[in-house]
């Protein structure tokens, strides 16, 4: 079930109400979402249109989120805009994915997880903020990464899984981070984040059936696996 969609411009100047577009194309134990900036679902152990279903187990669905912050990195993390806007944004959510994160430092992620953190204070909530991170990716200088958030209450990391790319197909190769809500009705399950090539996002795409076959003989178990990304 698709919940509200957000949109964060580019410029980070203004935060319009207006959404964005999803589609989904369902494969046996697999969701492959096509997202624009800002989207976010919730992710339930079943089909969601029946009201029944929905009540008996209205403590379950996970609201997960994906977010490509361009080019973030220090500069971007110290505009007051960034830093008033972008956490409380991410605070609605009991995961989310953050994209196109270019800091050497590798200390911009960190601030942002501390700022989410302190929202969830000012909010009052009784909560708390973990974070998975992947190694720098791209076949050029400019190297970006994947940053997970995710609330400690709801959801626990079982393992990581980094695509090797064998015939070199991603610009970024596609991470995946394996999740336990024991919680939740849908258990046991993975998200892969991937940020396609503008320029060969078909191609990358096309081959996304390759990873999730991968990621199924990595963990030699059938998973639930879920593609978030900016596609492109």
């Amino acid at each position: 079930m698709i919940t509200n969609c957000d949109y964060l411009p580019s410029n980070l100047t203004e935060l319009p109400a207006s959404g964005v577009t999803m589609q989904i194309i369902s494969w046996p134990c697999a969701f492959f979402l096509l997202l624009g900036c800002v989207a976010a679902f919730i992710l339930n152990d079943g089909p969601t249109s029946s009201s029944s279903h929905l009540s008996e187990h209205s403590e379950s669905p996970l609201r997960i989120g994906s977010m490509n912050v361009q080019v973030f990195g220090r500069t971007k993390i110290h505009l007051p805009v960034v830093r008033h806007w972008l956490p409380k944004i991410l605070a609605r959510y009991d995961v989310v994915l953050i994209q196109e994160i270019r800091d050497i430092t590798g200390t911009a992620f960190d601030d942002l997880w501390h700022l989410v953190n302190e929202e969830l204070r000012t909010q009052h909530v009784n909560d708390i903020y973990d974070k998975v991170v992947s190694g720098r990716l791209g076949r050029t200088t400019s190297k970006e990464q994947y940053g997970f958030l995710f609330r400690k209450s709801k959801l626990q990391v079982s393992d990581t899984y980094q695509y090797p790319d064998p015939g070199d197909i991603f610009e970024r190769e596609p991470f995946t981070v394996r999740f336990r809500a024991p919680h939740a009705a849908v258990g046991d399950f993975a998200i892969s984040a991937i940020h396609t090539s503008p320029n060969h996002a078909k191609d990358e795409i096309g081959n996304l059936t390759k990873v999730y076959d991968a990621i199924r003989q990595h963990w030699h178990i059938e998973v639930r696996v879920t593609a978030v990304s900016k596609f492109n």
